[in-house]
Formats: structure tokens, sequence, C-alpha cells
């Protein structure tokens, strides 16, 4: 039995059917919905620090030593997505995708609703924190399988020829994530005061998000398993043993290659989608009003970028799309910092919410530099300790950057676009090497017969 449509076994393409079914969208839809629930957490835990550190420290404390303990148990939950991530999806290859779909977003759904319903420092004292830490940790072990997971169920249903485009439309499920939590946080504190929003308010965000959440897994549950991974059990070609030791051992060059790939994404969301906004602010003392209209138009261009780049991609090649993508966002960046003015400023962040895109045209690599027997312990694996290293950071080295040159800002993450520049094409070059392996077989192989 082939599998129609999406990424094979084997990682390697099979074209029977280039259109996107009612199938493929309702898949897209769902997948998104994870990507948008993962950045609105993390976009409402950052955005109500200053009040959550109020609430769940004691008030003795300084309030700068408040909000860093906030900030640490938020940066907590980035160390456990590697560990998190490689157990997902390890099961996920083993046992199926749809289980790891269904189970990655109740997993970071339930403690996100916890949060909103915790006692804080005054009712429980210093068991407060310690939940607040517990939850932040269960969140970043579900992270870890999420995105990996919703990578490889998106690649796997549908079409190769529709994958840029289909990764463009995960993409910017991530982004309306970021405006969705922003336009809840705004509307709560207009409409409640400064008391009722730190008695009550706060609550608000959370709930509402994992309630969401547990609406998604829920509806997870009537999507169709993908084509790769029935083919795999079918032909009783799963990983024997431990996938992630199986990786290691099978596909050690294309691992180490998409390890240095996650490097980008890791440095350029946090230090080119947020932290010129907090150094326009906090080193240049730009209105914040200024900025953060400045960053609405970076969302709103980053809404229409990442499909616009996954149609570019499916034109054209991922390889080709990248390697100018990252180019072109290397220039940008040195010529944002040397040029920016408040006069200028949407105009120079809508062009770095253009070329931001490149982050999710990485999706392609990885998906294909990976068989199906451990497609998604790779992704998963690499993704996430990218994230765990550079994510968690870069604000901090960025902040140090600040004190000393502005130039220091557009090199960290140029340095990291320039890894990407460099690894890509070597990916191209191994993705036919992908399945390949001598306990693997293609389907097309199998089929073929002596």
């Amino acid at each position: 039995m082939h599998a129609e449509g999406g990424i094979t076994s084997a990682g390697k393409a099979v074209d029977k059917r280039t259109s996107i079914s009612a199938e493929h969208c309702k898949v897209l839809a769902l997948a998104s919905m994870g990507g948008l629930l993962e950045y609105y957490e993390f976009t409402v835990f950052i955005f109500l620090s200053p009040f959550t550190s109020q609430l769940f420290f004691p008030a003795a404390s300084p309030a700068w030593l408040r909000e860093l303990e906030t900030l640490t148990i938020f940066a907590a939950g980035y160390f456990t997505r590697p560990l998190g991530g490689i157990w997902l999806a390890s099961l996920g290859d083993k046992l199926g995708r749809k289980r790891m779909f269904a189970v990655s977003i109740l997993l970071m759904a339930a403690p996100t609703l916890a949060i909103g319903v915790l006692p804080v420092y005054g009712q429980m004292g210093v068991c407060a924190p310690v939940a607040l830490l517990a939850c932040r940790l269960l969140q970043g072990a579900a992270l870890g399988g999420e995105l990996p997971t919703a990578m490889v169920f998106v690649s796997e249903h549908v079409p190769e020829r529709r994958l840029g485009l289909a990764f463009g439309i995960l993409g910017t499920g991530v982004v309306l994530g970021f405006v969705v939590a922003s336009g809840v946080i705004t509307l709560l504190l207009h409409h409640l005061s400064t008391e009722a929003f730190l008695v009550s308010g706060w609550r608000v965000p959370f709930i509402l998000g994992g309630a969401f959440g547990l609406l998604s897994a829920f509806l997870r549950r009537y999507v169709t398993e993908t084509p790769v991974f029935r083919d795999l059990s079918a032909r009783r070609h799963l990983v024997q043993g431990t996938p992630f030791r199986h990786l290691l051992k099978r596909y050690r060059a294309e691992t180490v290659l998409c390890l240095l790939l996650s490097v980008a994404p890791g440095v350029i969301v946090p230090g080119v989608h947020l932290f010129p906004a907090l150094y326009l602010q906090t080193s240049l003392h730009y209105d914040s009003r200024v900025v953060n209209d400045a960053l609405l138009w970076l969302q709103v261009t980053m809404l229409f970028s990442g499909i616009i780049g996954g149609v570019a991609v499916d034109a054209l090649g991922w390889r080709n799309v990248i390697v100018t993508t990252f180019a072109a966002l290397i220039l940008t960046l040195f010529g944002f910092y040397q040029f920016v003015t408040p006069f200028s400023l949407n105009v120079w962040f809508c062009a770095l919410g253009l070329f931001l895109s490149g982050s999710i045209m990485l999706y392609n690599p990885l998906v294909a530099s990976f068989p199906g027997q451990v497609r998604l312990t790779g992704i998963a694996s690499v993704y996430n300790v990218g994230a765990a290293v550079f994510g968690g950071t870069t604000p901090v080295i960025m902040q140090l950057l600040a004190r000393y040159s502005k130039w220091g800002l557009a090199l960290y993450p140029a340095i990291a676009a320039t890894v990407a520049i460099i690894v890509t094409p070597l990916l191209w070059r191994m993705r036919e090497r992908v399945g390949h392996g001598p306990d693997i077989q293609t389907p097309d192989a199998a089929d073929a017969g002596p």
C-alpha cells in the first residue's frame, strides 16, 4: 500500500496528488490550533509576569526579585522541552502519530488551565510558586512534542508539492497565537481596573487558553492516522527498540546537521521577533505606544509572509528560498540597527516580519532529513535542543550585547542565519540518502520484488 500524498516512510515524495483536499484542510486547521496555543501561552505568561510576580511571591520581596523569579520559572519550561519532546516523539514513532497529535496538546492545555485556577501566595504560601513551577515544567515538556508532531502529521498527510504552503499555514497559526494573546490581555486591561485584574482578571487568559486546548484535543480525535505510519505498521517496518538510539546509530550526520539548522529559529525567533521592541524602549527610549504599533505591523506582515514564503518554496524548492530569505534577513538586520528612526519604524518592522518567514521554511528540510521510522524523534530531538539552548539564552545574550554595541545585536542573529545558509544546501544534497539504511526499506522498493 502506497502513501498517497505527503512524505513517504523513506522521506521521499509520492506525487500522485498535488491538490489539498478537505481532509488536508482539517489536518492543517487542527495542527495550527496547537501552534496557536503554544505561542498564546508563551505570550500570556510573559505579558502577565508583572502581575503574577506580585501574586505568587511574598510582597516583602523587592519587585525586581519577584520579576526575576517569575521569569526564571518561565525559562525553566525550556529545559524540559528536549526530554518531554523526545519521549513523546518516541511514542509517536512506535504507537502512531494520531495518538501523540491528541496527547501533546492535551498535556499542554491541562497545565495552562491549572495556572488559571492556582491559589496564590497569600492563600498557600511557598506552595504557590512551587505549583506554578510544576505547571510550567509540564507545559515545557508538552511543548516539546506539540510542534514536531504537528510538522510530521502535516507532512505525512499533505502532498509534497504543497508542503511549503501547508507549513506556511502552520506557521501562521503560531503568529496568530501572539495576536490573540495580545488582544485578550489588552481587552481585559481596558475593561478592568488594576485591582480587579489582580484579583481575578489575570486568570481569564490562562483559563481561555486551557479550554481552547482541551477543545482542540477533543477535535483531534476525528483525524485519520497518517498514510506513512499506516504503511510502516502494515509492512512491520516500525523501529524495534528505542527510536532515539536508532536515530543516532543510522542517521548521525543528518541529526548533527539538523541540530545546527535548529540554531537559527532558536536565536532568530526571540532575537529578531521579540527583542528589538524591548531594545527600542529600554535603550533608545522610544515611546512604548509607537513601538507597540510597529510590533503589530510586524505581526500582520508575518501572518502573510509565512504563506507567501510557503508558495515560493513549493515553486522554487526549499534550498533556494531558504538561502535567499536568510541572506535578505541578515541585510535587513544590519540596516535596521543602523538606520531605524521613530518615523521609519513601521517600515523596518514590516521588512523584518517579511524575512522572519525563513524560520517557518526550515520545517521543510527537517521533515525531509529523517525517514518515517524515526522522523518524529529526529525532529523533536534537534528542534527542542535548539529551543532549550538558544531560545532560553538569547534574550539574556542580546541584553548583554545591548550594553556594548548595537552591531552585536545584528551580528548574533546574523551568525545563526548564516549557519542556516551553510547547512541547508548540505541537507538538500543528503535528502536522497534518507531511507537507504540496511534495515530500512522504502515502499517502492518493497513493491518492486527481487
